[in-house]
């Protein structure tokens, strides 16, 4: 399938419940996948196959038995067109000969020929246990196996995982012609595909390709911890030259749709516009989305918590971003009214007293593109407008005479700028959140006219209209609790090659926010890549 730009996926998705009802949905590059099966190879294709196989020939009227030594080369997998299974095409060198008579010479095999073996990809349960320092996924003894798009779930023991593995039993050996001139005796053919069937199912050998985990992380971040799992593939283009990708879709705990979710066959797919595309955009091999709900009740409301009461999520499909509303905790502005009675001078001001919980203080989260952007989360708290009335009078001479004197409404204004990162030398795969509060209150005014007059001339004015400076004195700037814990999200990739976190975040602070990195078209979607090492 035909990659897009990142720019151009981001409003593909906007506005959009991509992930089809669940909680993380994580995309893998088939070309990635195959680079690292070099690195980590098909145990089984990487001795020597030793096996007897069968054909009919007509020359003897009888069944022919021949011995095959082969060593399988260059291992390729491709996803195939069956949603279930992969193709994997190896390179054979080795020596062939007939049983019997045993003096029957030994044949080399030809070099323009190879293996061409179809494989099923299952989903499998076991458990991850660390072995010389990487972690390692093992099927259970005896568990069921489940293909393509079956919703199975994650227990809920410790290192408790699910495997999208290769399953030998049932292998379809093919041998394929390299060349134009390859040439193979029929016979020794056919005997080879038999005899390479029977030994796959006799070693029912599975090979772990990638998969998620339930398991401990620490209590500094907002883990999430997978419950169920499902994975579904897009076949490669063969006309074209396109490659398919991997999906896992997981549910993880505390998740919006995990009611929803049952065990059994289900139909998945990326459409984020009612349309199928590629979830990984052009420049990248890997891609993570994470819905907008699982965003907003797992990330933004515990994180929030500490500064706001009664959380709530506005933001509504169909539009970009995401917007969030809460009373925010423990603030209260309190000037009490002011007199002064200075020889014949005597001046008051109203007080002004408000909490923070009221109005409500909006959380917008932005839409696009966030490279850059230190305003990529906003908080912003403003007051409902202040009633005051203030003046003076004069009684100098024995007589009363009338200072200057106003009335105006008072507004409050506090804010608070995220921004977004995904660089920490711990972890690799943690998105962070931090912000940076304003240092004082924004205090505007309206007199009774409407005019609107910045604080720093209400004394330098006689118009009576306007409110004196000392209304902004002495009102600290609000103590709101805006640490985030980061969002570790490590569980629902770290099974690719188990223990090596090979998916790599790209870099969201940097100049690349239109070509890679994180985007909240309404859901989140963060780009990165598998990492050779």
């Amino acid at each position: 399938m035909d990659k897009i730009s990142f720019e151009d996926l981001a409003k593909r998705m906007e506005g959009e419940d991509t992930t089809c009802g669940w909680d993380v949905l994580v995309s893998y590059d088939e070309d990635k996948i195959a680079q690292l099966l070099q690195r980590n190879p098909i145990q089984c294709l990487q001795n020597a196959l030793q096996f007897n196989g069968e054909s009919w020939s007509d020359d003897d009227d009888a069944m022919r038995n021949y011995i095959f030594n082969l060593q399988p080369q260059d291992s390729t997998l491709l996803l195939a067109k069956q949603g279930g299974q992969v193709t994997i095409l190896a390179g054979l060198t080795g020596t062939y000969q007939r049983a019997q008579p045993a003096t029957s010479p030994v044949k080399q095999f030809p070099s323009d020929h190879r293996l061409k073996l179809s494989v099923d990809l299952y989903n499998i349960e076991g458990t991850v246990e660390e072995q010389d320092g990487n972690s390692v996924f093992s099927p259970a003894s005896s568990t069921a196996v489940s293909g393509t798009n079956y919703v199975t779930p994650v227990g809920a023991a410790v290192n408790t995982a699910r495997g999208v593995c290769l399953c030998f039993k049932d292998a379809d050996p093919a041998i394929e012609k390299v060349t134009l001139t390859a040439r193979l005796d029929p016979s020794v053919e056919v005997a080879l595909q038999d005899g390479l069937r029977k030994y796959f199912a006799a070693t029912d050998f599975k090979h772990f390709l990638a998969g998620i985990a339930n398991d401990t992380r620490s209590d500094d971040a907002i883990v999430l911890k997978p419950e169920s799992f499902c994975f579904s593939v897009v076949p490669r283009d063969e006309h074209r030259g396109k490659p398919g990708t991997l999906h896992l879709w997981v549910n993880v705990k505390g998740g919006c749709n995990n009611a929803r979710q049952q065990s059994g066959q289900t139909t998945l797919a990326f459409h984020p516009d009612g349309t199928a595309a590629s979830a990984i955009p052009q420049g990248c091999s890997a891609s993570v989305i994470f819905s907008h709900d699982a965003m907003a009740n797992l990330f933004f409301k515990p994180n929030f918590s500490k500064a706001f009461d009664d959380i709530k999520v506005t933001s509504t499909k169909g539009k970009a971003g995401m917007t969030l509303t809460g009373g925010m905790k423990s603030v209260e502005v309190s000037i009490g009214r002011f007199t002064s009675n200075a020889g014949s001078n005597f001046s008051w001001y109203d007080g002004v007293y408000f909490t923070g919980n009221s109005p409500r203080t909006d959380i917008t989260v932005q839409s696009g593109p966030v490279a850059g952007r230190k305003d990529a989360v906003h908080v912003q708290y403003t007051s409902d407008p202040q009633y005051v009335t203030w003046g003076s009078t004069n009684t100098a001479n024995s007589m009363l005479v009338s200072g200057p004197k106003g009335n105006g409404n008072l507004t409050f204004a506090w804010g608070s700028r995220g921004t977004w990162s995904t660089e920490d030398s711990r972890n690799t795969n943690l998105l962070q959140l931090q912000f940076k509060h304003d240092a004082e209150w924004h205090i505007t005014a309206k007199s009774k006219e409407g005019r609107t007059i910045l604080l720093p001339c209400w004394e330098t004015t006689a118009n009576t209209d306007f409110v004196p400076q000392q209304y902004e004195k002495d009102i600290p700037a609000p103590q709101v609790d805006l640490k985030m814990k980061a969002l570790d999200y490590f569980l629902t990739t770290n099974l690719l090659f188990p223990g090596r976190q090979m998916f790599r975040a790209h870099p969201v602070t940097g100049t690349d926010g239109d070509v890679k990195g994180l985007a909240i078209p309404r859901d989140f979607i963060l780009t990165g890549d598998i990492v050779m090492d």
